[in-house]
């Protein structure tokens, strides 16, 4: 019985590091295109909506590089908090890599999804008091892409989010933005 359970945890630890961002505890990019293509998929055969959400923080770098990675991964571990506290239940958070954070809403109209996406924004807006007593504030760039309106495949979505995200960023910062069509 001994072996069975410790194979079992060893099994469970093993899913966590595959499907985990180690750092914030968010889904991994591995599991969250997984989960994304499993939705895509499900709403073929069955009417809905998916928004698909790209964040990605504004003024990271210059935290990072002038208060060091401890302080960014510090940040990093906020940032994932707040999200999780604004998005609902069933909405899937995860940590596409770097300062970037994605979102899957299901179920959501584009006007909801609007507004949380400024609830997203605001929350992460509020500054944060890192252990060394910095306290910092960041904004964030938000791209949203809805299927099936921006695409049904994971790749139209995935790029449709992406661009949008990229003209916040590279226009104004600190905004959303959805996907052309």
């Amino acid at each position: 019985i001994r072996d069975i359970t410790q194979q079992i945890k060893l099994q469970n630890r093993l899913k966590q590091l595959a499907y985990n961002d180690p750092l914030t505890g968010l889904y991994n990019r591995t599991y969250f295109m997984s989960h994304l293509k499993q939705l895509l998929q499900y709403h073929q055969q069955t009417p809905g909506s998916v928004v698909l959400m790209f964040l990605d923080l504004d003024q990271f770098k210059k935290i990072n590089d002038n208060l060091g990675h401890k302080a960014g991964d510090e940040l990093l571990c906020e940032v994932a908090h707040r999200l999780g506290k604004v998005t609902r239940e069933l909405d899937l958070v995860g940590r596409w890599g770097g300062d970037e954070f994605v979102i899957i809403l299901d179920a959501l109209e584009q006007t909801p999804a609007l507004h949380l996406a400024d609830k997203l924004r605001e929350a992460l807006s509020q500054a944060t008091r890192l252990d060394n007593g910095e306290q910092v504030s960041v904004g964030a760039s938000v791209g949203i892409a809805t299927s099936p309106g921006h695409g049904t495949t994971l790749h139209d979505l995935v790029i449709a989010a992406d661009q949008a995200m990229y003209k916040v960023k590279n226009q104004q910062k600190n905004a959303v933005a959805m996907a052309d069509i």
